[in-house]
């Protein structure tokens, strides 16, 4: 793997046995890395941090790779995008965590979407409680 060539550990959830664990299994798992890594390939933040709320509030730092949908094709080229993304700007995503960062979101080539803090995620998540439902009752 990338990160291990790079100095990092790194287990791949599957290997771990957690491809299908709950959010709570998986934040007990990323408290033994310094960072969880994650691909989104569809969801905008506000709603991935809804799905995933579990591992900010278990203080875990999270790199988001946001890939575009057209990262289609065989395995092997979304793969190679994966790792463009990753490590074209490797030492950018890590300054961010080591200044405080939790959530940090990247995209091709490691061009940045966001760089958040605890309290900023926290915020938004508490904006998103408040905010109604669109569902099919709503005006």
């Amino acid at each position: 793997m990338i990160l291990t060539a790079l100095g990092h550990e790194a287990v791949h959830v599957n290997e771990a046995g957690h491809r299908s664990s709950t959010d709570f299994v998986l934040v007990e798992f990323a408290r033994e890395f310094d960072v969880f890594v994650t691909l989104d390939l569809h969801r905008q933040e506000a709603e991935w941090l809804a799905v995933n709320r579990a591992l900010i509030e278990g203080g875990i730092k999270v790199l988001r790779i946001r890939l575009p949908r057209r990262s289609k094709g065989s395995m092997s080229n979304i793969f190679r995008d994966i790792v463009r993304s990753l490590v074209y700007r490797i030492e950018w995503w890590e300054t961010e965590f080591a200044a405080g960062k939790c959530l940090v979101t990247i995209r091709e080539l490691g061009t940045v979407e966001s760089a958040r803090t605890r309290e900023e995620v926290l915020e938004m998540l508490e904006s998103r409680k408040d905010t109604p439902s669109k569902g099919p009752d709503a005006s």
